[in-house]
């Protein structure tokens, strides 16, 4: 039986499978909330509706308004946490269900897509959603600034990621490199590998494993049997720290239009591992001097000399190596639960 205290929040959003950026994220943020003394916690998971079409999707958005709709009191917050494509769809239906039980309604935007991005029809429903919502959670800085006109209660809510179980220990030299992320073009893997064969080239005898799903049909295994290079497949999550362990240095060339603050990017924050990533969107938010080495997007050379920087630069490297391990305490779950429930507990009590 709920006390008085205790707060009422229904969770929606996409866990998984499939293992991604956005599913692993809300996985990690409702089974930390769940774990909060006080909280009373519906999850209601959205992952089939993006795989439905045509009636069926219809019968199970149907099916989630009811969930959400169902269970009114004095003590609720109904929190959506969704990419901006799904947002569209959602945030004005679960705003309309929110102001006609009385319930606070948080939006929560997963990735780095700003709505004046998006085709007009899509912008139009997002700033339905943002203008009537109780308040907005945003992951990156620039998307703060795009709301701050309309929006008044706007929390920066970057990514985060679990710590590992046990401390990492700081390597002293770089020759191990790592590409782990989905596999596409615009995630820059092609400017990779010509890279690293260049830095082959020239002497090194560094190594390059890359993990992840390819997508889009757009390489094949084969294309990654270059000297030095190896391709391991999809990592199991319970994995993801073993594997970047295995390693000294993360790299991330994307020029993706959707990034936001990459999961891995915090992860190898979390093992202690200098990111080399590139001057694109919110990336710079995250990785800077201290942790790591921005290169243009595309930029093939600069690629290179970032990567012999790493290997040949021990000073250096030992400096981001313990600036990283640093920059992953603000991308914490303790600190996000907290700003979070701080939020929810807030509109409880100015609804009441």
């Amino acid at each position: 039986m709920n006390n008085n205290n205790d707060i009422n929040i229904t969770m929606i959003g996409p866990l998984p499978p499939p293992y991604g950026g956005t599913t692993v994220y809300f996985e990690i943020l409702q089974e930390e909330v769940r774990q909060q003394p006080g909280i009373h916690l519906q999850v209601i998971n959205t992952t089939a509706i993006a795989k439905s079409r045509g009636m069926e999707r219809i019968h199970r958005l149907l099916h989630i308004l009811a969930a959400a709709w169902s269970r009114p009191s004095p003590h609720r917050v109904i929190s959506v946490h969704m990419s901006i494509g799904a947002l569209a769809v959602f945030a004005p239906w679960f705003v309309v269900v929110g102001k006609l039980n009385g319930t606070p309604v948080i939006i929560h935007r997963f990735g780095g897509d700003l709505i004046a991005s998006q085709p007009w029809w899509r912008s139009m429903a997002l700033w339905f959603g943002y203008r009537r919502c109780s308040a907005a959670l945003v992951e990156t800085r620039a998307q703060m600034a795009e709301l701050a006109a309309v929006k008044f209660r706007t929390m920066w809510f970057p990514n985060i990621r679990k710590p590992p179980a046990t401390p990492p220990e700081l390597k002293s030299r770089c020759q191990k490199f790592l590409y782990l992320s989905q596999i596409f073009p615009e995630k820059g893997v092609a400017e990779l590998l010509v890279a690293f064969s260049g830095l082959r080239q020239a002497g090194s005898d560094a190594t390059l494993s890359i993990y992840g799903p390819i997508l889009k049909d757009s390489f094949h295994e084969s294309d990654f049997a270059q000297p030095g290079v190896s391709y391991h497949g999809v990592v199991k999550p319970e994995d993801i720290y073993r594997v970047i362990a295995e390693h000294d240095a993360l790299i991330l060339p994307s020029y993706y239009k959707g990034e936001g603050y990459p999961g891995i990017i915090i992860e190898a924050f979390h093992m202690g591992l200098p990111v080399i990533a590139t001057q694109w969107q919110s990336i710079p938010d995250i990785v800077d001097e201290s942790c790591g080495l921005l290169v243009p997007p595309k930029d093939v050379t600069s690629l290179q000399e970032a990567m012999a920087t790493l290997e040949n630069n021990e000073v250096l490297y030992s400096k981001l190596a313990s600036g990283a391990l640093k920059q992953a305490h603000q991308f914490s779950t303790e600190t996000a639960v907290e700003n979070y429930l701080g939020l929810c507990k807030k509109l409880v009590r100015e609804s009441a």
